[in-house]
């Protein structure tokens, strides 16, 4: 009887000690997993350009039912005017949002979108030239380079981000002028080498739009599309997206509601395929 009792209770000491050591394993591996989650960066997606960027598509013309609540969006988009874009209104975001909701339903994005209608690459000049703005006749729009970096240092402050790529949709301003397309190649590799830089990541995929403004109207659109394509030629990890077929307003420039949701399916398909390929 003493035997038994001494083995029982024998065992019942094995059993407690292995019940602990199963709840400290789980406790340490939830601490290790909740201490990688926690240094897990959080996905950027930096949207920049002017005013088919910024968007004047109507949400009440489209059947909108929010973005996923694992993406963040900022906007930081203004008018020519420098008014702050509606709520109301939407540029491509939405179309990137879809596609990135659908290809990683769980996954958690940041997206930043700092646009300004009629600006020129000269207005987001690295080589900031003061002249060559106000030939475009926008100078009250300041140094935007230097302002989108601002904004996604603030976001940066709030919380760990890892900026994984940018989109871009500019250069119909730049058509107007011939000179202004001569140097668009030159302007815009400097200014992804520049953000590549700022952002430590030199690696990181620029993905952009075509311009297809009326060439009659835009003496300089051929010189900025060649220039379009020679980035894309030469300039490692840049991705030019067409935009021919995209509805556009009785302006025959700005894309229609319809038209800026396509355009967001568009980059956001090359975006996700991108994400997959580096996962």
């Amino acid at each position: 009887m003493i035997l038994k009792t001494k083995i029982l209770f024998t065992c019942l000491i094995l059993t407690v000690l292995a019940m602990g050591c199963h709840t400290m394993n789980r406790k340490n591996n939830q601490q290790e997993a909740a201490g990688k989650n926690k240094e897990r960066p959080v996905d950027l997606i930096i949207l920049a350009g002017q005013s088919n960027m910024v968007g004047s598509g109507q949400k009440k013309e489209i059947n909108y039912k929010g973005i996923s609540k694992h993406i963040t969006y900022y906007n930081f988009g203004k008018t020519s005017r420098l008014t702050p874009a509606s709520d109301s209104s939407f540029g491509p975001e939405l179309g990137i949002c879809d596609e990135l909701s659908a290809n990683f339903p769980d996954r958690e994005f940041i997206i930043l979108k700092y646009a300004i209608g009629g600006s020129s690459l000269y207005d987001w000049g690295v080589d900031y030239d003061p002249e060559k703005v106000a030939e475009m006749g926008s100078p009250k729009f300041g140094k935007l380079y230097d302002s989108l970096v601002e904004y996604t240092h603030q976001i940066n402050s709030s919380k760990r981000v890892r900026p994984i790529a940018m989109v871009w949709m500019q250069g119909e301003t730049d058509a107007r002028f011939p000179v202004a397309g001569k140097d668009y190649y030159t302007s815009f590799r400097k200014l992804i080498d520049k953000i590549r830089k700022d952002t430590d990541q030199q690696d990181l995929p620029v993905i952009y739009g075509r311009i297809n403004p009326v060439t009659e109207r835009y003496p300089g659109a051929e010189l900025v599309r060649k220039a379009q394509e020679k980035t894309e030629k030469d300039v490692a990890y840049t991705y030019m997206v067409p935009t021919e077929g995209l509805d556009k307003k009785q302006d025959e420039l700005h894309y229609s509601s319809e038209g800026l949701i396509e355009l967001g399916h568009r980059f956001g398909k090359v975006l996700a395929d991108l994400i997959k390929k580096k996962d």
